[in-house]
């Protein structure tokens, strides 16, 4: 089987119409994104998961030339998010970050809160380092989410629940399994709160028997 490598990369992305990139596990250096020198205005949607990426240089690099963007994933990476500040200030219309398994900061989680970009969809899952600081630093300023995976963020507590509740009253999507510092009490805010929900997961929480029926009945 032929390995794809960054040397391919510039040719591709000088498509004309290419809307949707899937670069998933592989190995592609700053060196490779940084190569890229045009091209990339049709870009929608670029998925660079598990790339192992450690710097923010290369990936800078190519996000300025791709201010279409929609749609950035980049799971289970260890760059720094918020070295990525400028950058994202640059894409107008990006709606939806996937960071699944990155270990992010408070400080990388404010940088995406402070952006101007549009967020509709935030994915946080199996995310360490998600503290109720950051993560409030984003709902606050993007109270237009509809969709949030908070899956296993463990060191979050019902003061994340309250910001999000409070900000995001037009979520159809919320995930929050194994979310185990949040109360009985606090669960009951979505309730209260969110009239809109579609999906809801709450598996593995302290979440007793009188907690179910209040949820429900306020919705």
């Amino acid at each position: 089987m032929m390995q794809i490598t960054e040397k391919c990369l510039p040719a591709v992305l000088e498509l004309p119409y290419l809307e949707d990139l899937a670069l998933a596990g592989l190995s592609i250096d700053e060196k490779g994104l940084m190569s890229v020198k045009q091209g990339c205005k049709s870009l929608q949607v670029l998925d660079m998961s598990n790339c192992q990426l450690t710097s923010d240089v290369g990936l800078s690099s190519l996000m300025t030339k791709a201010s279409g963007l929609c749609q950035l994933r980049l799971a289970y990476n260890c760059m720094e998010i918020h070295s990525l500040d400028s950058s994202l200030q640059k894409l107008s219309k990006l709606q939806s970050i996937i960071l699944d398994g990155c270990e992010v900061t408070t400080a990388g989680l404010k940088t995406i809160g402070n952006s101007c970009i549009p967020l509709r969809e935030l994915s946080l899952r199996k995310c360490s380092g998600v503290t109720d600081e950051g993560l409030s630093s984003i709902v606050i300023r993007h109270k237009e989410l509809a969709k949030l995976d908070l899956t296993c963020c463990h060191y979050i507590t019902d003061v994340s629940l309250a910001s999000i509740t409070v900000s995001c009253t037009s979520l159809t999507t919320l995930r929050m399994e194994s979310c185990i510092l949040i109360s009985n009490e606090g669960f009951h805010l979505i309730g209260q709160r969110c009239h809109h929900l579609k999906e809801l997961d709450l598996t593995d929480n302290d979440l007793d028997d009188e907690g179910c029926p209040i949820i429900v009945s306020a919705m």
